[in-house]
């Protein structure tokens, strides 16, 4: 039940929308992500460069969010994280048993642990790989990973290894005993080598243990006989690194390549730690830094830090995104400014119902367009699920999503309808003209003739009111109102009658040239003052002095009401879209899938009629898009 009330009160986070859905738990944000969008991480010094760029990506993609950032050291990291004060936990050491098992008796389940980038061979750098230090001078050159445990310890299998003969049977330094330094058992380091490439409880009699890679480096440096393990980086004019052979036989150099590479045996990571919630889950401001992180634009940030921290190669980045996208399932989400309320109001009954599965809804302050749109854009970039658009996305939007996707267009699965008849709501596009003109109707082959330069819908271009069968008026030229709106970036009505009007059967429409004869503000204005005159505008917009010309569908006339939209009966009426991405050759994500019934279920077209403003989807809506959804796994 804690965890639960703490997931209710963080879902009232000012800016952020979440729809859930899944197996039924419940997430929870907390205190390190506040009712400002203010988020706290504490961690590792020595990655502030790197985390405090990963955090400018993402504050840059969802505006009104901020992190304050406090990288003090390691070891500050997992007290902050336990108390909730953190976010996030980076750490240049994994978390200690203990602390593990407080996250668990608190959190319901450990801390998730993700390593983001190698460890540095920079001089200077706090974290780096392990090394089997020599002094230049001796004449021992590589070491297998068998004799480094027998040397280190006293249970590995086989003989301990105690001398230099044991070693190097014929080298200088004879039956002289070897003096194994490193790190303390009870140190971060220590506890690695013990745990990890070592394979033991302890290590051996004859060990000695300092507190710091430097202590173990100078020790060396001062001792012949002696063998260190320590930071990679403490090599110097004195001191030299061992090739490893590993455990196949093979020798690994000590260098950048290797280290990469993955093969290096003594390799060590930076690791960001995250807390799960009771769901399992993490966090959703979590989940922005981490997917940044381990996207190709966040480790061209680490491979760029001064401290040489080395990203991590392509098929550890895999196992790390895997392991994020096997907690339980969370969707990124963008909506527009004028659909966060009715975003909202899904999200609330969606949790209602089904509480694991979390959409992270942003809702933008600028136009439904990528360019000025960053939750939008981070969508059409692949770093988001859904988009929720109140417009039909734009041809230079559809090339981004294009250009990161394959070539593959995205899913577009109506939600709602539109408002029929408040103007800036998505209200129904109309055709206008003068009051004094005797036109009736118009046929979609008609409007096409009109506007368009391609034909698709067969027959001649239209230039006079004869033309469209208006006897009356048969010589008397058609002037067109608001070309503007085309001859540039398309406006969103003029996107919506060329893509529901002007392209057919596949094809993509082409507008007539109409530049200098106003856009679709001046429509109204330059409708009433030319009799001869035709546009088009939002039907919210229409005034006395101009006239709907109702559209021909089936030799029927047709024009937009609340009727004619909900069954789908007015060709340019417009809808609430929700986007997403199918793989090529696969099924859609069943979390997606999840939304999207929901969306065209009972539960929420009740909610977009009681919003006052859009209009539920009619039954045969309803069943076409449900028709789709079921076709898109066929």
């Amino acid at each position: 039940m804690r965890c639960r009330r703490i997931a209710l009160a963080a879902l009232l986070l000012v800016g952020i929308v979440q729809i859930a859905g899944g197996e039924p738990t419940l997430g929870t944000i907390p205190d390190a992500a506040n009712a400002d969008d203010l988020a706290r991480i504490v961690g590792y010094n020595d990655m502030a460069s790197i985390v405090g760029a990963i955090t400018q990506k993402v504050e840059a993609r969802h505006p009104g969010m901020h992190f304050d950032l406090v990288l003090k050291s390691t070891r500050s990291a997992p007290p902050a994280l336990l108390d909730g004060s953190s976010l996030l936990a980076p750490m240049g050491a994994e978390m200690l048993p203990a602390e593990s098992t407080a996250f668990t008796q608190r959190w319901c389940y450990p801390p998730v642990m993700f390593r983001v980038a190698h460890d540095s061979l920079t001089p200077g750098a706090l974290s780096s790989p392990l090394g089997v230090l020599v002094r230049n001078d001796s004449p021992l050159h590589s070491i297998s990973m068998r004799a480094l445990r027998r040397l280190f310890t006293d249970t590995s299998p086989g003989l301990p290894i105690t001398r230099w003969n044991d070693l190097l049977p014929f080298s200088d330094l004879g039956n002289q005993p070897i003096h194994p330094i490193g790190l303390a058992a009870d140190t971060a380091i220590g506890r690695y080598l013990l745990k990890g490439p070592l394979k033991a409880p302890d290590f051996g009699v004859s060990f000695h243990g300092e507190r710091q890679s430097r202590d173990v480096a100078a020790a060396v440096a001062g001792d012949r006989l002696a063998i260190g393990l320590a930071d990679l980086n403490m090599t110097s004019d004195r001191l030299r690194a061992l090739t490893i052979i590993d455990d196949n036989g093979i020798a690994r150099a000590p260098n950048r390549a290797t280290i990469q590479s993955g093969h290096y045996p003594l390799d060590r990571f930076l690791m960001i730690y995250a807390r799960r919630d009771c769901s399992g889950g993490v966090d959703p401001h979590a989940r922005m830094v981490l997917n940044e992180i381990m996207s190709d634009a966040g480790q061209a940030i680490i491979r760029a830090d001064p401290l040489g921290y080395i990203p991590l190669n392509r098929t550890e980045l895999r196992a790390e995104r895997a392991k994020l996208k096997a907690l339980p399932p969370e969707l990124t989400a963008s909506t527009t400014k004028i659909l966060a309320g009715l975003t909202k109001a899904w999200k609330d009954d969606f949790n209602h119902l089904h509480d694991r599965l979390r959409v992270v809804v942003a809702p933008d302050p600028a136009p439904p367009l990528g360019k000025r749109n960053p939750g939008l854009e981070h969508f059409l970039e692949g770093q988001g699920d859904i988009a929720f658009l109140s417009r039909e996305i734009s041809e230079a939007d559809l090339a981004t999503f294009r250009d990161h996707h394959r070539g593959a267009a995205p899913i577009i699965l109506p939600v709602a309808n539109g408002a029929w008849n408040s103007f800036g709501k998505l209200d129904a596009v109309v055709i206008v003209v003068n009051p004094a003109n005797p036109v009736r109707q118009l046929s979609l082959r008609q409007i096409d003739a009109i506007f368009s330069s391609s034909l698709l819908r067969g027959g001649r271009a239209a230039h006079h009111w004869g033309d469209v069968g208006v006897r009356a008026w048969q010589n008397r030229p058609i002037h067109i109102a608001g070309g503007d709106a085309w001859s540039g970036e398309e406006s969103a009505r003029a996107l919506t009658l060329r893509r529901h009007v002007m392209s057919y059967r596949g094809l993509h429409g082409r507008w007539i040239s109409a530049a200098g004869t106003g856009n679709d503000a001046s429509v109204g204005m330059r409708v009433a003052a030319d009799p001869l005159a035709i546009g088009f505008t939002g039907f919210g917009h229409v005034s006395p002095a101009m006239r709907v010309v109702p559209v021909s569908v089936q030799g029927q006339s047709v024009l937009p009401n609340k009727a004619s939209i909900m069954l789908g009966r007015y060709p340019l009426a417009r809808t609430i879209d929700m986007l997403f991405y199918r793989p090529k050759g696969a099924c859609t994500s069943p979390s997606i899938l999840n939304v999207a019934h929901f969306l065209l279920g009972r539960r929420a077209q009740r909610l977009i009629a009681k919003s006052s403003t859009f209009l539920p989807l009619g039954h045969a809506q309803i069943g076409k898009a449900r028709a789709f959804l079921e076709r898109l796994c066929q």
